[in-house]
């Protein structure tokens, strides 16, 4: 139990190593520093989705359909799951390079499967119960249910991640048994977790045009309708509502037998499963030519080509367009089954148009091509450096790459929300220049953070396009940017009469002053910094 416990330990904290958010610092301080800041931005994170926890309830709560914002809830955790383990699964059962040696030490290969798996469980664990508490809170402020349902809840954290992390552990051991860690292996990865997106998505459509659950205010039908088509989350939903021991059973064992199986099935195996797929990969760079008709252009073109060889780098800087895209084509069918929740939220202060354009800006918050652009430069560092260009190029043709990849599906989705979500014209205007002044910003608070938070000595992308600290701070601040912006609207709302719209011109250009400063940081003090990263 010892060696378990300590091979747990070891695999725990290199998983959140692995998010580098310090730097290797002789002053302490700094380092201190570092950790408070990141305490300071998950507490702001967690009051953000109690914020939004209190908007859903209080418009659900008249409709005695409280208990829908755990459906929500766990289809969040699963969707948080599936991208934090997209990679990080198959780098620490398959790929890591202390396997040979624990093989060779006195502890058996179950012990050996088990305390990487554990690893990354905990570690879904406590991201999960930073999006869990502020939804129970809440729901547990109107409702005030019995005792009970606070240990139900604790056991639906604890298990709602298993599922997610087996489809992903599966897909991992497909992708590096039949690619042998090609270059193919990368790609064959991200189609098949689009794959099992895209099969999620046919799903929630199927049930929700479904004729027996067409009808939103009949509870019971809901959640008969959601255990048939999804007994893992549909039973612990059932649990949480009706306090159900049995329901609760259920779940526990939909949720946690597959993960049990599969762990037992990867032990009998593991040792010439490990044999077979660990490989080793190394990113081959082409030589940077001037072909194009500037030094700008010539450095677009070489950004291009990083971003486009790496699957790593398109899934996690993209995810949120594809996700953007899907939220306008399905929103469409869905709200039309889903009007009496559009009228409670109406009912709160929300239209349509400012509900398409908070989803918009918490999409793009997770879009991002910048915060790990300058660490993927990796050792070829010192090509950039030593090219007849000045470090103003380099990081504009940076930008460059996000602004012109991310605005295109900006634009789309907004055109199509015009016609699903009948946003009209002034909420077409209002989301797209919003989103594209947001976007550019995130662009260029990536740069910043990419600046002092670098990482050049990773041996894959997914360590810096996913874990590193660069990418996670830029992604909290801007969600917490788009959560000021609706928190502010809300509390003037409650004193005075607020126009949307006004508020949304004094948004934009509080962001236009916010891009140009950090413009000028980049063009400055960001020139500074990149000549001397070393």
């Amino acid at each position: 139990m010892n060696k378990f416990l300590n091979l747990t330990k070891i695999n725990l904290i290199a998983a959140f190593r692995q998010m580098n958010f310090v730097r290797r610092r002789a002053n302490k301080k700094n380092g201190k520093g570092s950790a408070y800041a990141i305490v300071i931005l998950v507490i702001v994170l967690m009051a953000y989705m109690g914020f939004i926890a209190y908007f859903l309830v209080q418009a659900l709560h008249p409709l005695n359909l409280d208990w829908l914002v755990f459906v929500l809830l766990f289809f969040i955790i699963s969707f948080l799951v599936v991208i934090m383990s997209l990679y990080s699964v198959n780098s620490v059962l398959f790929e890591s390079t202390d396997i040979e040696q624990l093989f060779a030490y006195p502890v058996s290969r179950f012990q050996i499967l088990l305390s990487k798996v554990f690893g990354i469980v905990v570690e879904n664990w406590i991201v999960s119960l930073v999006f869990a508490l502020p939804f129970f809170s809440m729901y547990a402020y109107y409702v005030h249910p019995s005792p009970v349902f606070y240990i139900y809840a604790l056991i639906c954290v604890i298990i709602i991640p298993l599922i997610p992390i087996c489809l992903i552990s599966v897909i991992a051991y497909i992708v590096s048994a039949l690619t042998s860690g090609t270059k193919f292996k990368n790609y064959l990865n991200v189609l098949l977790t689009i794959v099992i997106v895209a099969v999620m998505i046919v799903g929630i459509n199927v049930v929700l045009n479904n004729p027996q659950t067409s009808s939103i205010t009949s509870a019971g039908t809901i959640l008969d309708g959601l255990m048939k088509y999804y007994p893992p989350i549909g039973y612990a939903v059932s649990a949480l509502y009706h306090y159900n021991i049995v329901d609760m059973l259920i779940s526990i064992a939909w949720n946690v037998l597959p993960f049990v199986v599969l762990c037992w099935i990867f032990s009998v195996f593991y040792v010439s499963l490990r044999s077979r797929i660990v490989a080793i990969k190394k990113v081959k760079g082409g030589s940077l030519t001037f072909g194009s008709s500037s030094k700008l252009g010539a450095m677009l073109k070489k950004e291009y080509a990083r971003f486009l060889y790496s699957p790593m780098y398109i899934m996690n800087s993209c995810i949120g367009v594809l996700l953007m895209l899907v939220f306008v084509i399905a929103a469409g069918a869905v709200g039309k089954n889903m009007q009496v929740i559009l009228d409670s939220l109406k009912q709160v202060g929300l239209n349509i148009g400012q509900i398409t354009l908070l989803v918009f800006l918490f999409i793009l918050s997770i879009t991002n091509t910048t915060s790990p652009s300058i660490s993927l430069e990796g050792k070829n560092l010192w090509i950039v450096k030593s090219c007849p260009v000045q470090p103003k190029t380099a990081l504009t043709a940076k930008l460059l790459v996000h602004v012109l990849t991310i605005i295109p599906f900006i634009i789309i989705s907004s055109i199509i929300a015009i016609f699903t979500l009948k946003i009209g014209a002034g909420g077409f205007v209002t989301t797209l220049i919003t989103c594209i002044l947001f976007t550019t910003l995130s662009g260029l608070m990536g740069l910043m953070y990419n600046l002092h938070y670098h990482r050049f000595d990773f041996y894959n992308d997914m360590q810096v396009v996913k874990n590193s600290a660069g990418v996670l701070l830029n992604m909290v601040t801007m969600v917490i940017i788009a959560a000021a912006g609706v928190f502010i609207y809300w509390l003037l709302s409650q004193f005075i009469a607020v126009n949307f719209y006004i508020y949304a011109v004094i948004f934009m250009v509080i962001i236009a002053g916010a891009i140009l400063y950090l413009y000028r940081y980049i063009t400055t003090k960001g020139e500074d910094l990149f000549r001397d990263l070393d």
